[in-house]
């Protein structure tokens, strides 16, 4: 006699590295596959052949009643009504641990943005002692505030030198041991040359020009918690948009812009 256990699931999470997200078609190895610790109070996670970390079961008690209902959810809790914050740990030193909040139940709609049948992507970030891929250029980071201090928990922004919106990577910087400050921000999308579009520069030049900056949050502490990239970008968006940047010092601190040209390949210092 086989006997059947079937419940329902809630949802799954997929870590992604944050360089290869930038780019595009390359979906295979978008997945890190190395074992990840994830912890949340009240959600259990399974991780299953595909890397994708299945959010099996939930003790919250407005959870609970997902489990056996399989023809429609219940009608509370609100879709996205609850946050649980996620604590990552990857088994390795590729990348940094972070954290994370997953917003539950999720949408039963297959062809919602949040839906229930598509993973939510969490970005990992390569550690400063990682080695970037053959190829790729990258940009090692010190981050320091205005005391000459190591910054943990920062985010490191490299974008295009002529275009604010095209991302290039980003990193975190290192909160642990002798490290503390660095960052590493691997960059994959530079073409071993490029033709000036304009009709002003060399018909082909090699290397782009990159603009570098920083941004971390004040009251970070990394003797009680992890980084969260996602809190930062957030927090980074409000402060760009900010008519008086500096009245939000206490919210969020940017550090001084580097710009620099960058070839495949090539490894850059700079120091913020």
């Amino acid at each position: 006699m086989i006997d059947r256990v079937v419940h329902r699931v809630l949802g799954a999470v997929r870590f992604v590295d944050a360089t290869v997200a930038q780019l595009e078609g390359v979906s295979r190895q978008l997945v890190v596959t190395e074992p990840v610790t994830i912890r949340a109070a009240e959600l259990t996670f399974r991780r299953n052949r595909r890397n994708y970390y299945v959010l099996h079961r939930s003790s919250h008690p407005l959870l609970r009643a997902h489990h056996d209902q399989f023809e429609a959810p219940p009608a509370l809790p609100a879709i996205g009504s609850l946050s649980f914050a996620v604590e990552v740990v990857p088994s390795t030193g590729s990348y940094l641990p972070r954290v994370a909040t997953i917003a539950l139940p999720r949408d039963p709609d297959p062809a919602a943005v949040n839906s229930l049948f598509t993973p939510l992507d969490l970005r990992l970030y390569r550690a400063p002692t990682a080695v970037p891929l053959a190829g790729w250029g990258a940009v090692r980071v010190t981050v320091r505030d205005a005391g000459g201090d190591a910054v943990p928990g920062a985010l490191v922004r490299v974008v295009a030198a002529d275009d604010a919106t095209n991302l290039m990577g980003e990193g975190i910087t290192e909160w642990r041991g002798r490290a503390r400050g660095e960052a590493l921000v691997p960059i994959a999308k530079i073409p071993t040359t490029s033709v000036a579009a304009n009709g002003t520069g060399p018909v082909i030049s090699q290397g782009i020009a990159i603009t570098i900056q920083a941004f971390h949050h004040p009251g970070f502490d990394p003797e009680t918690a992890l980084p969260d990239p996602d809190d930062l970008e957030a927090r980074r968006q409000i402060l760009v948009a900010a008519p008086d940047p500096d009245a939000l010092s206490d919210f969020l601190v940017a550090s001084g812009v580097v710009n620099r040209v960058i070839r495949a390949g090539e490894v850059i210092y700079v120091v913020l």
